[in-house]
């Protein structure tokens, strides 16, 4: 046992056929161990061989026999990957065992496979395996699926906004992203994660979404802490009316949080109210800022 986790830390490809042989041990802790190490051993040309024991293995070993499988080809890139998996995949008559590979993969071929199975006859282990792409390619696709399957929406949602937060989109278009998010969630969790991240664009667009959340109870205290961070944030790009009062709604909110990080986001709010314009700041073209006097029936509108 000692010797196949030494093998394993070790990456030593050579004690493959020996970890390989341990699989059908008679003794259960050795058995157990050369699962635990297989991973560690993996080289391409063992994809194959192990694509045939997890065809077999009827759901004892799947987890270690699929993190064996990407381990095989973990240093190839995205297209020699495919060319190993793809083929075994093809042959395979149970496709979605290989999701999980597919989806740690993450190329656009990759998740072209997973849909596959998402549009046919693998709906449930496809979406499984969608929210673990780390890729911002499946943004439009969860969006979709969160507004056309009542049963995913919301998990589709957290990886939408996990995968949008993560992205290289500017502030504007991370705010359009997360407004229409928004606009899909129903759970509070899912909201006030997406009102939080509204804030952090620092987009007077994001203010005018999140503002009507404070009178709601529950999401009134992200969206004190999303227009928190806007006001303090942007300078003398923020002021006006609209803005006051939603500090002062703010500060509400916090007082019924009540404890020590209430108070010191109540002090900040009022260092904020002391020094806010009386004009507004509107977005112009998405980038740009001009002042503009802008009450709250005005923000409506």
């Amino acid at each position: 046992i000692w010797a196949l986790r030494f093998a394993a830390a070790r990456h030593l490809t050579a004690a493959s056929p020996m970890v390989f042989a341990l699989l059908n041990a008679p003794d259960a802790e050795l058995k157990a161990a050369a699962y635990d190490a297989l991973p560690g051993v993996m080289t391409p040309s063992d994809f194959a061989t192990t694509a045939q024991l997890l065809e077999k293995d009827g759901g004892e070993h799947t987890a270690q026999l699929q993190a064996a499988l990407i381990s095989s080809i973990k240093g190839l890139d995205d297209a020699q990957k495919m060319a190993v998996a793809k083929p075994v995949i093809a042959k395979s008559k149970h496709q979605a065992l290989y999701y999980p590979v597919l989806a740690e993969i993450g190329s656009a071929d990759a998740i072209a496979e997973i849909l596959k199975g998402y549009n046919g006859n693998y709906k449930n282990e496809a979406f499984e395996a969608l929210l673990k792409v780390n890729n911002p390619v499946t943004i439009g696709t969860l969006y979709n699926i969160a507004a056309t399957e009542k049963a995913f929406s919301q998990r589709a949602l957290k990886q939408y906004t996990t995968l949008v937060n993560k992205s290289g989109y500017n502030a504007i278009r991370k705010y359009q992203l997360y407004r229409q998010a928004l606009e899909l969630a129903t759970e509070a969790d899912v909201q006030n994660r997406l009102i939080k991240l509204l804030g952090n664009t620092l987009t007077y667009q994001a203010f005018t979404v999140i503002a009507p959340y404070l009178d709601r109870s529950d999401n009134a205290e992200a969206a004190a802490e999303a227009v928190r961070t806007i006001a303090s944030k942007t300078g003398d790009r923020t002021g006006g009316e609209a803005m006051r009062q939603a500090l002062e709604k703010a500060i509400k909110v916090f007082e019924g949080v009540g404890n020590a990080d209430a108070g010191y986001a109540i002090d900040d709010i009022k260092s904020i109210l002391q020094r806010l314009s009386p004009e507004a700041y509107e977005p112009i073209d998405g980038n740009a800022w001009s002042v503009v006097a802008l009450n709250p029936a005005e923000m409506a509108k």
